[in-house]
């Protein structure tokens, strides 16, 4: 069970702190829920203790530093569809997971594609370009809340650590 103060990640919202623990509806018998509030958004939620919904720490400063120095030995590997269904699909499982390792896969996969699609003249194509603003939302917002440091400002960072290496 999470503290009043801690830091959390929820499902698709990303970052929250827990606000307060509460029974919903306010009488002994009621649910037992937390009330969270949204770090990078105007966003305030009231779920079950035992919800369904992925509710996990935020990572480490040490776990999220490991995670950037391990960026530059993935092996990227991008997932091409016509079907915009299965292309959906194939990255909603990704978001889902709820998962560092998983959004920065997933995130370097849409860079890859963005790239080759530049190289061919190309744009990104649409549901390409909507999961890596929800991946690069989750992810960054993650890593500023575990490194400390603004959320425009995490790109640059990964880009600097990955320099020194």
């Amino acid at each position: 069970m999470f503290n009043i103060g801690d830091l959390v990640v929820y499902g698709v919202s990303g970052v929250c702190r827990v606000e307060d623990i509460t029974r919903e509806p306010d009488d002994a018998e009621g649910v037992l829920c937390y009330v969270i509030k949204s770090l990078f958004q105007e966003l305030t939620i009231t779920t079950p203790v035992d919800t369904k919904i992925t509710m996990r720490p935020v990572i480490s400063k040490e776990e999220a530093e490991h995670l950037i120095s391990k960026i530059s030995e993935n092996d990227v590997k991008t997932f091409n569809s016509r079907e915009f269904k299965e292309l959906d699909t194939h990255y909603r499982q990704f978001v889902l997971r709820n998962s560092v390792p998983d959004l920065i896969e997933l995130t370097m996969s849409i860079y890859a594609k963005r790239r080759d699609a530049r190289n061919a003249k190309k744009t990104l194509g649409v549901v390409d370009a909507k999961y890596k603003k929800i991946a690069e939302s989750l992810l960054y917002g993650e890593l500023a809340t575990a490194l400390n440091v603004e959320k425009a400002e995490v790109q640059s960072y990964i880009a600097e650590r990955l320099k020194e290496m």
